[in-house]
């Protein structure tokens, strides 16, 4: 999102509302990632709650173990039984304490009167493993989101008055399979550049010979900007010099 406003921004495809427009929406979107992490550690909170909260207002009943695999890998669950009114249920407990049952052991568990397939024992919570799972993936991709986004705004920030410093020269470009980028100016001097860490990779225009496109920036904070087909708007990939511009170019 932001190359495409670094693009239009520079290169005249975007007017000025457009492009504050643009910016809003990758401003959004940053803080969207940061909004995901809350949510999900709101909503783990409330599993903790939940499972706290069935602790001690649940009702208590002994409970006859039925199954209690040992297994060498995994975790740890054991198979109870135990009275609700004037019927018995049956429950698969996953232990987290590690303690060790025993077929026909008596054992003390919690049962939510309202939803009676909800139980546990005393010192074991019986979370949801899917449930746990599903929670915790919003939480880590906000809390991965929020840096890499605020790094790619960072970054492509930097480009951008990069390239209001220098303006684009158009050149001549052949890109390797690898990503490598060899430039020659049309108005004298070569470059090798590469690739930056960005989903914008130049293997997407790789060919065997020349190509035009147009470069900004300088040293670290470069862009390559490649033309394309069927009235598409140029695209941005931000790059580096691997080599100094030669011959150097009079500022």
């Amino acid at each position: 999102m932001i190359g495409v406003v670094l693009t239009g921004a520079i290169g005249g495809d975007l007017s000025g509302s457009e492009t504050g427009v643009a910016l809003a929406i990758a401003i959004l979107l940053s803080a969207a990632a940061v909004l995901l992490a809350t949510e999900a550690v709101h909503w783990h909170r409330f599993a903790r709650a939940r499972v706290r909260e069935l602790l001690e207002h649940g009702t208590r009943v002994p409970a006859t173990v039925v199954t209690a695999p040992h297994p060498r890998r995994g975790d740890a669950t054991i198979e109870v039984t135990y009275p609700v009114g004037d019927t018995r249920r049956a429950a698969v407990i996953k232990l987290s304490t590690g303690q060790r049952f025993e077929v026909y052991q008596q054992v003390l568990v919690a049962y939510d009167p309202a939803d009676p397939a909800r139980v546990r024992t005393l010192d074991d919570e019986n979370d949801d493993p899917v449930r746990s799972f599903w929670n915790l993936v919003p939480l880590l991709a906000g809390l991965a989101g929020t840096p890499v986004a605020a790094f790619a705004a960072a970054s492509w920030a930097r480009r951008y008055w990069s390239v209001r410093r220098t303006g684009w020269h158009p050149a001549s470009v052949v890109v390797t399979p690898v990503g490598r980028v060899f430039a020659n100016y049309a108005e004298g001097g070569g470059i090798e550049l590469s690739g930056d860490l960005s989903s914008r990779r130049p293997t997407r225009f790789a060919s065997a010979g020349p190509q035009p496109a147009w470069i900004g920036g300088e040293g670290t904070w470069m862009t390559v900007l490649f033309p394309r087909d069927g009235g598409k708007s140029r695209y941005a990939v931000p790059a580096r010099a691997s080599t100094p511009l030669l011959p150097a170019r009079a500022r």
